[in-house]
């Protein structure tokens, strides 16, 4: 096969490949699952799974549903019932930088067991979750939250399939 048509192939299955993993990426109206971890002062740590949208601005994600919450990597009740608990907004949000917080993860909708996080430029702010959820009433801080996406199924499948392209055309590149 003569250079010319190898690099031309190499470039069509490059370029197929990226366009397979920018169409896997979802957009901010997709809902999308979110991974997240707050430490306790006490050293404590909750991690979960939110689910919801992000925002236009990029940091915010109105949040739909929380799951898998565990506290120090053992499972805690499921929460299907989520509300802002503020009332600042229609629906609980949640933000990357964690500097927006109004939300109240519940057993039901009494929330006699929950969960929640406040941190709006108004309000003091609040990490409290009652005793099935460790019993926790602290002063919450932004640099102990993480919030980061987690990568949807099509997005790897389409990862993988540029670095296995790219991987092959190396390997037959260099014989």
């Amino acid at each position: 096969m003569s250079n010319t048509l190898v690099q031309l192939t190499q470039k069509t299955a490059v370029g197929l490949g990226a366009a397979i993993a920018l169409l896997a990426v979802p957009s901010s109206a997709v809902a999308a699952s979110f991974s997240w971890s707050y430490e306790t002062g006490l050293g404590d740590i909750y991690t979960g799974i939110f689910e919801g949208t992000v925002q236009p601005d990029g940091n915010t994600v109105e949040v739909s549903k929380v799951e898998n919450t565990k506290l120090n990597g053992n499972l805690l009740p499921a929460t299907p019932f989520v509300f802002p608990l503020l009332l600042a907004s229609s629906v609980p949000v949640v933000s990357f930088d964690g500097e927006l917080m109004d939300i109240i993860a519940c057993t039901d909708v009494s929330c006699n067991e929950s969960f929640s996080f406040i941190q709006t430029p108004t309000d003091a702010p609040e990490f409290f979750a009652t005793l099935d959820f460790g019993d926790v009433l602290e002063t919450y801080s932004s640099a102990f939250f993480q919030l980061q996406p987690v990568p949807e199924p099509t997005s790897v499948l389409g990862i993988l399939a540029v670095s296995t392209l790219a991987g092959l055309f190396v390997k037959k590149k260099e014989r």
